[in-house]
């Protein structure tokens, strides 16, 4: 069978995506910068509208936010960690994959988190549980105004990229179950240093969030530095101002 332009597009784009993602795993790599520059390639490949990555903090069943594409999937993901309810939460609360095509199943199954997918435009989430050694740490989440296209097989696409972030997070087969949790803590916390160079640029340059992360990303990759090593530079020179 041939297949159509979109659908060989869309192939072609998710290989590209993930043949840079792994390169970059080769690599001396920070993660949030890895799992930034993931989740836009996701996005693009797959024709999703935002993505983002929530972590389980070690040792609580508290959901933070890692990284996300937008301000948008950022407040997503962080109201539904706050309700404790949402496609997002049960994917890392029950290590299920969590599809929803319409908002009308959204209201019905998370009422409670149902208006902040209301506020953003976003009709359909599919959320992809990150494991492991049979445990799950977080989830890969993916948002579209309305359905993805039908070519694009969600649940391999999705579960490649899921696998290829916790890689990332974790980095290596052979490390002990206390390793994974101290990385997945230093992950959790390189983002707040992230967050804090946002607000600097934010401030000072009269960006918006969403584009001052986007400047951070760039400067990393022209300085080719770690983006939370550019982030903690930004902030200790604010503080030294």
């Amino acid at each position: 069978m041939i297949s159509d332009d979109s659908t060989v597009d869309l192939s072609f784009r998710t290989v590209e995506a993930i043949a840079r993602t792994t390169a970059a795993l080769v690599r001396s790599y920070d993660v949030i910068g890895v799992i930034g520059q993931m989740l836009a390639a996701e996005s693009r490949a797959l024709d999703a509208d935002a993505a983002g990555v929530t972590m389980r903090r070690p040792g609580s069943r508290v959901l933070e936010l890692l990284a996300a594409t937008s301000h948008r999937a950022e407040e997503l993901e962080l109201y539904q960690a706050q309700q404790l309810q949402g496609p997002c939460y049960d994917a890392v609360e029950f290590g299920v994959r969590v599809t929803c095509t319409d908002l009308a199943e959204i209201r019905a199954r998370w009422p409670q988190a149902a208006p902040a997918f209301e506020r953003a435009g976003i009709g359909c989430v599919h959320a992809t549980p990150l494991r492991w050694h049979g445990h799950v740490i977080g989830a890969l989440n993916l948002f579209w105004v309305s359905e993805p296209p039908a070519s694009i097989r969600l649940d391999s696409a999705a579960s490649a990229f899921a696998d290829l972030a916790t890689l990332a997070i974790v980095h290596s087969g052979s490390i002990t179950g206390e390793e994974v949790v101290d990385r997945t803590r230093s992950a959790l916390d390189s983002r707040t240093v992230i967050e804090q160079a946002k607000g600097v640029l934010a401030a000072s340059q009269g960006m918006t969030m969403e584009t001052a992360y986007l400047a951070l990303v760039d400067m990393a990759e022209d300085e080719g530095m770690p983006l939370s090593a550019v982030a903690t530079s930004i902030v200790e020179n604010a503080v030294k101002q």
